[in-house]
């Protein structure tokens, strides 16, 4: 995959030091994946967007945990004094 995206780019892409410091080289900067906003982003648009999702996630996570509490009271259970 490293070689394709070399190709692609046409340049050999520098490895990283032993003290991980990553060497500069022609495209810093330069490459931007995605097209470009005019007008920056929308912060409450993006929020308001995911919100019902949000809230649909956090309905099935409470009806999953319930589900394996319910499937596993065995291992729940307290015992009797």
């Amino acid at each position: 995959m490293l070689g394709e995206i070399e190709e692609h780019l046409g340049a050999t892409i520098s490895t990283v030091d032993s003290d991980f410091s990553v060497p500069i080289d022609e495209f810093d900067g330069k490459v931007i994946y995605g097209e470009k906003r005019s007008g920056g982003a929308n912060f409450a648009t993006h929020v308001l967007s995911l919100a019902t999702s949000a809230a649909q996630l956090a309905d099935l996570e409470t009806k999953m945990q319930l589900e394996y509490l319910k499937n596993n009271q065995h291992v729940f259970a307290v015992p009797a004094l």
